[in-house]
């Protein structure tokens, strides 16, 4: 049902409520693209910029270059790009990663490219994160794909006179693992964002198996628009599927038939990732890099299966709502204030992904993390209302907010469960606890010490 409802908002092009999927900021900057800020966290209130589309953006950055303003005196190997510079880089880059999601989402047929959605994906995090002057050449990347399903052609590993489907999607693993040397990220580089985006992917010729995904299914798909051999029969529809190992990380994606996916998941080892679910687990993975307090997202369970470990989240959501005895809203410079945690986390990349997610899956999960980190950032009319969705997603979350009692998080109430009754108990409680705060402050509109 959250797929379905997510879906339907992607397809129309509707955020989850107001100013979802509409904003891009990490610490003190930020963009508004037809929304207004509710500020915090030292951004920008409502001013003519704040409703400005990408190209607007863009052209007062060339007005402003032209006049000879002195902050474009740009200094080589610092980030120091005006404002309208990189965040019309990042909001023009979200407009581009939207419209494709949007198919890749409402149609598992969809002719969208699964490798341009992942790097537009990349391409707004590269412009927020590097605060450039120069947006991410998301065109070079895809040259570089299409410059392996040629070499594939001119050695003719692919092509050959009798050559089946299988053996040609042998012959890309081949080329891809061996010629190439992509490889699967180690256990220690999961937690590094790096080795989600695409881009970085095609450049370190390592990364996540869901993103060693999208260059296998970009190399066939390449192949198949050259209608190379037994591609050629396949011309009108894709006639393969990408399995990925449940478990373990190490163990390379792989391309099979699609007539044979449903006999290679029988073992339960293997699962087949759609596009959609591709973007999805990438997004995912983003949270959990920048998750910047103790307990990643899926730390136990990377690949967010059964078992999956709750420490993450309720410790993030303690802090928010007071209550872990510590300071845990995060600070626009030096991140998050806490005496243990990770040192590399960032709210406002973890943010981005989770908004991502709740836009255009809108499951229990991506909303219970994306309110607490709107709850962070000091975005509480936004916290508030993640949490009134996540009672409608999460039925066990709207059962314990009804009876307050311990007996539904221990009993059969539907629902999908995460970690341990003790971790699911304590997240509830959290949540609520966030809750009743907001509504409290927003009720009586008490100031944000915060922003002052």
């Amino acid at each position: 049902m959250a797929m379905a409802t997510a879906t339907a908002m992607a397809t129309a092009g509707v955020g989850l409520g107001a100013g979802f999927g509409a904003r891009v900021h990490v610490g003190r900057a930020r963009v508004r693209v037809g929304c207004v800020s509710s500020g915090g966290g030292g951004g920008r209130h409502r001013d003519a910029r704040s409703m400005m589309s990408a190209e607007e953006l863009l052209e007062a950055a060339q007005r402003r270059r032209g006049a000879g303003d002195e902050k474009f005196d740009l200094v080589f190997g610092g980030n120091s790009a005006p404002d309208e510079i990189w965040e019309g880089l990042a909001a023009d880059a979200r407009d581009k990663f939207h419209q494709r999601m949007r198919g890749l989402v409402a149609d598992s047929d969809s002719k969208c490219s699964l490798l341009e959605t992942a790097l537009w994906m990349g391409a707004e995090d590269d412009a927020v994160f590097s605060r450039g002057s120069v947006g991410l050449p998301v065109e070079s990347y895809q040259a570089r794909v299409n410059v392996m399903a040629d070499e594939l052609v001119v050695s003719e590993a692919v092509g050959e006179a009798g050559q089946g489907m299988r053996e040609a999607l042998e012959a890309i693993e081949h080329y891809v693992w061996e010629e190439k040397g992509f490889r699967c990220v180690s256990a220690l580089g999961l937690q590094s964002g790096w080795r989600v985006y695409v881009h970085h992917v095609l450049a370190q010729k390592c990364g996540t198996p869901l993103s060693l995904c999208v260059v296998l299914k970009a190399v066939a798909t390449a192949l198949q628009e050259r209608g190379v051999g037994a591609f050629a029969e396949a011309k009108s529809g894709m006639s393969w599927e990408t399995l990925v190992h449940r478990r373990d990380p190490s163990r390379r994606p792989r391309l099979v038939l699609a007539e044979n996916a449903a006999l290679e998941t029988l073992s339960g080892e293997w699962y087949v990732a759609s596009d959609a679910e591709i973007i999805r687990g990438m997004l995912r993975s983003l949270v959990r890099a920048f998750w910047a307090w103790e307990g990643a997202p899926d730390e136990v369970d990377p690949w967010e299966r059964e078992g999956a470990d709750q420490r993450y989240l309720w410790t993030a959501a303690e802090a928010a709502a007071g209550s872990s005895g510590r300071i845990g809203t995060r600070n626009n410079t030096t991140g998050v204030i806490q005496a243990t945690g990770r040192p590399f986390g960032n709210v406002g990349m973890a943010r981005m992904s989770s908004e991502r997610m709740a836009e255009f899956f809108g499951d229990a999960r991506s909303l219970r993390d994306h309110a607490v980190l709107l709850c962070h950032e000091g975005e509480k009319e936004q916290a508030l209302r993640a949490l009134q969705l996540l009672q409608d997603a999460d039925p066990r979350f709207a059962a314990f907010l009804a009876s307050e009692s311990d007996d539904v998080v221990s009993n059969n109430v539907p629902g999908e469960r995460y970690g341990s009754v003790e971790d699911e108990l304590r997240c509830f409680v959290a949540l609520k606890a966030i809750m009743d705060m907001l509504t409290l402050e927003l009720s009586f509109e008490l100031p944000d010490a915060s922003k002052k």
